[in-house]
């Protein structure tokens, strides 16, 4: 009876994987968002590769920046805008430990502007709230 099931469960193994030289077509990709996806067959690893938004113009909604991560022109001047009905602040650094560039308090349709004239990674935050954090690429 044991050898009967192995074997049964060998038949249905290779006959789900298919012929051995069958030629594969690729999956397609999909692009939600910032993160394209490509498909792929059971079994293998999936290719994520996320893109970097590109502007000037950062939301704060929800508790969160939105974007969390994006890319602006060297020169550039950014604005964050205030969409929450509560108090929160756009610090740079990291969460305590603030670089002293900037650090200003927004509410509720409030705006900040910056002008950002070095290259490099630069991350700010929200002195009130621990989880809100974020990142400018200036290239």
């Amino acid at each position: 009876m044991r050898a009967a099931a192995a074997l049964l469960s060998l038949v249905v193994v290779t006959s789900c994987a298919g012929p051995a030289t069958a030629e594969r077509t690729p999956w397609p990709t999909q692009t939600y968002g910032e993160i394209t996806v490509t498909f792929v067959r059971p079994g293998t690893t999936p290719a994520v590769s996320p893109t970097i938004p590109v502007g000037t113009a950062i939301r704060i909604l929800g508790s969160s920046f939105d974007p969390q991560i994006m890319e602006v022109p060297l020169g550039s001047v950014v604005t964050w805008t205030s969409r929450d009905p509560i108090l929160h602040t756009v610090t740079s650094g990291t969460f305590g430990r603030p670089d002293g560039q900037f650090d200003r308090e927004l509410f509720g349709g409030a705006t900040f502007s910056f002008t950002f004239a070095q290259a490099g990674r630069f991350s700010y935050y929200c002195r009130f709230h621990g989880g809100m954090q974020a990142t400018l690429v200036v290239r």
